[in-house]
């Protein structure tokens, strides 16, 4: 794409990036977070044609994700709350001449719920912000009627343990951090318990970007298929009488 003037001070004026995006003109935005990696992670899963598929993007930061769909062929629909990152969003749209594929929603994960139905839904390093991770994957198991993609950090431990980040952070109070981090095995639990089926691991790494040693945890990516939704609100959840399930 051909450089456009006023392009290279808008680029600095969008502030800090997190994602690191190729705009195909010779530039990268400055983010750690390498969105195509991640999509190399499902890519033995996923059609090499998305055309005709719809996505939904949730947590799209600046776009990176939705990129590699929208490349691919596929209709997403990128939902992302904080101002900052949809003006990146849309400049990274705009730069690659994405409009036509790519629709920027501001909302909050918790609004989402009548969006319809999607073909993949991508619910990426979300798990451990949200105050209610299983209500959140139990509202997805409505929204997906394809593949499911989720990851979340997860705590080095065996069994079903669910753990408040805050602990895990050293000196931030436990109001400082809304959100939980699951063990492997639980976050497969709860995929499956929001009525997923066959959730499986695709890849077990540190986000990209960040050290192996990364104080949050590892990061787990797991892939599953749509099934029968289940009820809401969820308030029985059959890991959570499981004798092996507790909370730290």
């Amino acid at each position: 794409m051909p450089w456009v003037a006023g392009q290279e001070r808008a680029f600095e004026e969008l502030g800090d990036w997190y994602h690191r995006i190729d705009l195909r003109d010779g530039r990268v935005t400055p983010g750690d977070r390498n969105q195509a990696l991640v999509f190399d992670f499902y890519r033995p899963h996923l059609p090499s044609d998305l055309t005709g598929l719809e996505v939904l993007d949730l947590g799209a930061n600046a776009g990176g994700l939705s990129v590699e769909f929208a490349a691919r062929g596929a209709q997403v629909l990128a939902i992302e709350t904080r101002d900052e990152y949809l003006a990146q969003a849309e400049y990274v749209v705009g730069v690659l001449g994405l409009q036509d594929q790519i629709t920027l929603q501001q909302a909050d994960f918790y609004d989402c719920f009548d969006l319809g139905q999607f073909d993949i839904v991508c619910f990426l390093g979300l798990v451990y912000h949200l105050r209610h991770p299983q209500l959140a994957l139990d509202m997805l198991g409505r929204l997906c009627r394809g593949t499911l993609l989720a990851s979340s950090q997860t705590i080095p431990s065996d069994g079903l343990v669910m753990q408040n980040r805050a602990t895990r952070i050293e000196g931030r109070s436990l109001g400082a951090i809304v959100g939980w981090e699951p063990t492997e095995e639980l976050f497969r639990e709860m995929i499956a318990h929001a009525g997923f089926r066959n959730p499986r691991l695709v890849s077990r790494k540190p986000h990209v970007g960040e050290s192996p040693g990364n104080i949050c945890g590892n990061r787990s990516y797991f892939i599953a298929d749509a099934g029968e939704p289940r009820m809401l609100p969820f308030l029985d959840r059959g890991y959570v009488g499981d004798p092996r399930f507790r909370w730290q």
